[in-house]
């Protein structure tokens, strides 16, 4: 840093001094003057070092004062955003398993017909024994199922036949009656020759069970009533009854089965049903059919509850092949698009509708149990979430996060203390966060911290083997993170649409951040750890586009302990000389006699200080180091003990030191040009009451003064 410090008009005032009040009319009549006269000397007081150097001014403009009025730096200043919203999804949704069984194609419609055995019609009078004719009355039974298919051919796995015989004549009679399927064969054998009297009915049963049904069953009867002769009118009737029987397998025709049934297709789904509405950007609900029938399976799928941007219930169908008939499976998928979809999670009921169809076709119980299954996964990209949204139940409002920001190196500067910087451990610095909520729910921050990570060539963080962050370590091999959280919490809880500040003291995380950022390798800022979502108990929402925003201010604490060397800062100072030219100058340093004069310094810092002075010729910049230059004059270094500091290295008084200033004659010629350059050499070193830590105040200081007092002789010519 350079000073510059003001002596106008030296030169003319020295020479007008050494005229015995003749004032000369330029500088050569004046050099002329200078060498008449009486031979004597006079004295000339030049001041080469005057000036109080406060630590603040040696520092970059984005200083603050921290608490105790320690002097900080703020290193850099600068935000994160979280998108918590973005990110929120339901994977492997579980769709509920539906099954239909077309049982009813494995049963009959009960199905019934009467068989009488008449008296001839009414006529003419006839012989009594002639009134009466045998014969042998019949009927055909045809079954359909339940669904009206028509039964061509079946095995009957569990059912009766029901014959009522019923004598309506006043006659007795022997009754016998006979069922065979359209090709003959006997289906089911009732007792034969039940005698049944005079207006009386017999019931009785046959068991179906292991009966083959081929087309239809004829029914036939016969009744014989020896000698006696019934009257007009009378009859022998019988019903045969089949209630609905269970088939062991069946060959139909004509085949239209249908099934039409709700259920709730989401209710195995507790994160969805906890949340009241669900709105989505993208996913699907990708149902698979399967179906076992040996025909086409025809499915038509409505998902009330799930409505679609315009507001309709979404809905697909499909035609799942004819599966082989064994219990192996054709499959279809239905695919309900979730973008723009509002899932109204407690109204949410799946409508399936199922038709089989064929012209003909044989079904067994392998074929028909869970003929038809419904199932299938899902994922959902959200848009919106409402409700009482509530993470114990909902694990997906659980967000993880990982975001980082590079370190801006070129903030990092201590301008003449960045070697001290990167020399010293900082004992004191913060990491100051705002956190905005910009989500219209409870958020809490949950494990989340602040770490510094190392950037790789291409500007991503670098990660260790197994794919985590690689944090920088302290001297012990722990990760250098600090949590965001309340002192001695875990969590940080923000209000809906609110925001916190919090101050995190980071030391040892700052400290290496600054030794990265000084030491050239790019890093990173990074905040990494879970968002949760909402407490179970506040109404509330979240948004694909809700964020959290992290703005902070990182503040190192000028409190730093000392290596045991200490550390070195040099400060140029420029000054005015007498402004001679070069043969002027030349004339009056062969002129000096002798030169004195003193430096002192007082410490109002907490550290022990070396101060050395050295002085070349002309106006150099701050990067010339003043000490290197070949013409350059030193005064004595002035060694300053360190002031007394309390634990926390906040000084408790000041200290002082002075030296006498010893440069000859020709030495002094430096100070006679148009300007020379002090080059001030400061190194702090640890004081001893602190351990060799010392915090700076915003007010503390270097006050130095030096001067030199060059005798000149005049007269001799």
């Amino acid at each position: 840093m350079k000073r510059r410090l003001l002596a106008p008009m030296i030169g003319a005032a020295l020479f007008g001094a050494v005229a015995l009040g003749c004032e000369p009319g330029s500088i050569t009549e004046a050099r002329e003057q200078l060498g008449r006269g009486s031979n004597d000397t006079f004295s000339l007081l030049i001041p080469l070092v005057s000036d109080t150097f406060f630590i603040s001014k040696i520092l970059p403009a984005d200083t603050v004062t921290l608490a105790g009025g320690i002097l900080g730096v703020r290193i850099q200043s600068d935000s994160i955003t979280v998108d918590v919203g973005q990110d929120l999804k339901f994977d492997n949704i579980v769709f509920d398993q539906f099954t239909f069984s077309f049982d009813d194609m494995l049963r009959t419609e009960q199905a019934s017909t009467n068989v009488a055995f008449p008296t001839p019609a009414q006529g003419p009078a006839a012989p009594a024994a002639a009134a009466f004719v045998p014969g042998q009355p019949r009927d055909t039974v045809s079954f359909l199922t339940p669904g009206g298919s028509n039964v061509r051919g079946a095995t009957v796995d569990s059912g009766l036949a029901i014959r009522t015989m019923t004598n309506n004549t006043v006659c007795p009679a022997t009754v016998n009656i006979s069922l065979v399927d359209s090709l003959g064969a006997t289906v089911v054998t009732f007792p034969p020759n039940v005698a049944l009297g005079a207006n009386v009915t017999v019931v009785d049963t046959a068991s179906m069970s292991g009966a083959r049904l081929s087309g239809f069953i004829d029914i036939s009867t016969t009744a014989t009533f020896g000698a006696c002769v019934p009257s007009f009118g009378s009859n022998v009737k019988s019903t045969i009854t089949f209630p609905p029987m269970t088939l062991a397998s069946v060959d139909l025709t004509n085949v239209n089965e249908t099934f039409n049934e709700n259920y709730g297709a989401l209710d195995s789904e507790p994160r969805i049903q906890a949340i009241d509405t669900i709105v989505g950007s993208g996913g699907s609900l990708n149902v698979v059919v399967q179906n076992r029938l040996p025909m086409p399976l025809a499915v038509d799928m409505t998902m009330n509850g799930i409505l679609g941007p315009s507001g309709a219930p979404l809905r697909d169908s499909t035609v799942v092949p004819a599966a082989p008939g064994d219990g192996t499976t054709t499959s279809a998928t239905l695919v309900f698009p979730l973008a723009g979809a509002s899932i109204i999670s407690a109204s949410v009921r799946a409508n399936v509708i199922g038709r089989a169809t064929a012209a003909s076709a044989t079904v067994t119980p392998a074929a028909a149990t869970d003929a038809a299954v419904v199932d299938g996964t899902g994922n959902i990209v959200v848009e919106r979430l409402a409700g009482t949204l509530d993470p114990a139940r909902t694990p997906e409002l659980t967000i993880a996060v990982e975001e980082f920001t590079a370190l801006d190196a070129s903030a990092v500067d201590f301008e003449d203390l960045n070697d001290a910087m990167r020399q010293s451990t900082i004992n004191r610095a913060t990491v100051d966060l705002t956190i905005t909520n910009g989500a219209d729910i409870p958020l809490v921050l949950s494990g989340l911290t602040l770490g510094v990570v190392q950037l790789d060539a291409a500007g991503a963080i670098r990660r260790d083997a197994q794919g985590n962050p690689d944090y920088e370590v302290d001297a012990n091999g722990a990760d250098l993170t600090v949590p965001v959280a309340d002192s001695g919490q875990t969590d940080l809880a923000v209000a809906p649409l609110g925001s916190r500040a919090i101050s995190l003291n980071a030391a040892p995380l700052v400290d290496r951040m600054v030794k990265l950022a000084l030491g050239g390798t790019d890093a990173a800022l990074l905040t990494a750890g879970n968002v949760i979502a909402g407490d179970g108990t506040t109404p509330g929402s979240i948004s694909s586009g809700d964020k959290v925003g992290v703005g902070f201010d990182v503040t190192v604490g000028l409190d730093f302990t000392l290596p045991a060397g200490g550390i070195q800062f040099d400060i140029n100072q420029v000054s005015d000389g007498i402004d001679l030219d070069s043969a002027d100058a030349d004339d009056l340093a062969s002129r000096v006699v002798d030169v004195g004069g003193t430096a002192s310094a007082e410490n109002f810092t907490p550290f022990g200080l070396e101060v050395t002075v050295a002085i070349a010729p002309d106006s150099l910049a701050d990067s010339v180091d003043v000490f290197a230059q070949p013409n350059a004059i030193f005064l004595d270094t002035m060694a300053l003990s360190a002031p007394t500091v309390d634990a926390l290295g906040i000084r408790q008084g000041t200290t002082t030191d002075s030296v006498a200033v010893a440069i000859t004659g020709q030495e002094s010629r430096v100070l006679f040009g148009k300007f020379f350059t002090a080059g001030i050499r400061v190194r702090l070193l640890a004081g001893m009451g602190g351990g060799g830590r010392g915090a700076i105040l915003t007010e503390d200081k270097i006050v130095i003064g030096a001067t030199a007092l060059i005798r000149i002789r005049r007269g001799g010519r």
